[in-house]
């Protein structure tokens, strides 16, 4: 069969224009690194209800540079459509500091879950870069900080082009840039010089939580390990770690225990009038600070981080500080069991505690969840989970000692006690004058326990 040049050459000519515009970078699913994070944001846009507060707390990634970048650009995205309230990232960073977390390593949900609540956020933004050799898998999921439940997950793969190459190493721009996968970049930061992988070594496994720990039978001042908690005891006492005694330590003196991998772990020390003891969550290598016994001054940070309020002199009851938690916990809430006459609180000092679980105890009869005594148990800060709501003359003295000496970052508003006033009223606090009320009868904006007021939770020590 004879074809017909004519007819062959807008054939061919077409042939050569699909060719030249054909984009492989797109038709293989790899976008650049920006496309897919303005994606991202029109997703979260898309499924998270508007007004809801939501934080970007987390990324994953070999470099400071590259989580810092992509939460950065998606905050910038967010906050463009004004669909959403975004907290501001001094604020995240002024929170991640205090505890310690570094916005480009592994986090649990549970301390993102911490964070968010003492941010105020229903929601948190969090994810993952994995090298995938040719371009990287990026991972981009909210959760919501309530219940842990995911309510967006965006998946894309990017594109290995120079903007990534230089973040990735930290800001130098490479053309051809040398990688190594994000998780055995991780492995290679425990290895001493003598022990450094063999060159045709793979990603190494991720640390996966640890069932229990063995007692460690290294002495004081062991020696360096991938993941360590380190004690200092200001005050010579009895260390004991997951409940076994490891050391006795004198005054000043530091000891090292290694960690198998991540968990939560406890440590104690026994001193002779009184206990310390703390819940500690590891979710990265690296060595874990924690300092016992000694003595706190008003107005310094306390052992969760805090800020101490309150000396009475001299241990006795088991406690002689009050410790308040650095920040206002989960915006305002409720005080609940109204109409139901509690009974049994008191307004003194020292009775928060006792006060807190007479109302958990009623709101559990109830059934009512997020009201401020629940809220103020149910923190975990500086390793410590035995917080509490304050009562009505715990949480003056956090006025008299803190507030008004501009410390603790309080609300010029309404903070709840634990102190109930009747079947229908419970007592609180106005920090922006001092005065002090029922929720009833002296402000009547507030007409019972369902006022929303601050909720600054305490803890003794």
């Amino acid at each position: 069969m004879k074809i017909n040049l004519i007819t062959l050459i807008p054939l061919i000519i077409l042939l050569i224009s699909c060719a030249g515009s054909a984009k492989p970078a797109e038709s293989s699913g790899g976008m650049t690194l920006d496309q897919a994070l303005h994606e991202a944001a029109k997703r979260i846009d898309e499924r998270i209800a508007a007004g809801s507060k939501i934080a970007p707390l987390n990324f994953n990634s070999p470099h400071d540079k590259f989580s810092g970048y992509v939460l950065d650009e998606l905050t910038a995205n967010l906050v463009e459509s004004r669909k959403l309230t975004i907290v501001d990232r001094k604020e995240v960073d002024l929170i991640r500091g205090e505890f310690d977390f570094q916005f480009s390593g592994e986090v649990g949900d549970d301390s993102m879950q911490e964070l968010g609540r003492m941010l105020g956020a229903q929601a948190i933004i969090s994810g993952s870069v994995t090298d995938m050799g040719d371009f990287y898998r990026i991972v981009i999921r909210v959760l919501n900080v309530q219940n842990a439940s995911v309510e967006v997950q965006y998946r894309a793969n990017i594109l290995n082009d120079r903007i990534v190459a230089a973040l990735m190493t930290g800001g130098r721009s490479e053309s051809a840039p040398h990688r190594t996968s994000a998780v055995a970049r991780a492995d290679t930061t425990a290895r001493t010089p003598s022990q450094s992988a063999p060159a045709s070594s793979t990603a190494a496994p991720v640390y996966a939580p640890a069932a229990h720990t063995s007692v460690p039978q290294s002495a004081t001042h062991a020696a360096p390990h991938s993941i360590a908690i380190e004690v200092t005891a200001k005050t010579a006492g009895k260390l004991f770690f997951q409940n076994k005694e490891v050391a006795t330590l004198w005054d000043n003196e530091t000891h090292v225990i290694p960690i198998d991998g991540p968990g939560t772990y406890t440590v104690k020390m026994v001193f002779s009038d009184r206990e310390e003891t703390r819940s500690v969550v590891i979710n990265t290598r690296g060595t874990t600070k924690l300092s016992f016994g000694g003595t706190y001054t008003v107005g310094q940070p306390g052992p969760a981080g805090g800020l101490v309020f309150f000396d009475k002199g001299s241990y006795s009851d088991g406690w002689r500080y009050l410790e308040a938690a650095s920040v206002d916990i989960s915006g305002t809430a409720e005080w609940g069991a109204n109409e139901r006459d509690i009974g049994r609180t008191n307004t003194g000092r020292g009775s928060g505690r006792r006060n807190t679980q007479i109302i958990i105890e009623a709101l559990r009869d109830t059934g009512e969840t997020g009201r401020a005594a629940q809220i103020a148990q149910e923190i975990r800060q500086g390793g410590y989970d035995d917080w509490f709501l304050p009562s009505r003359d715990e949480l003056n003295l956090m006025y008299e000692n803190l507030k008004q000496k501009g410390l603790g970052r309080f609300q010029n508003g309404q903070y709840w006690t634990s102190s109930e006033a009747s079947a229908n009223q419970a007592w609180f606090q106005n920090f922006s004058d001092g005065t002090t009320g029922n929720s009833l009868g002296l402000f009547p904006w507030s007409p019972s326990k369902h006022g929303t007021f601050y909720v600054r939770p305490i803890r003794q020590f």
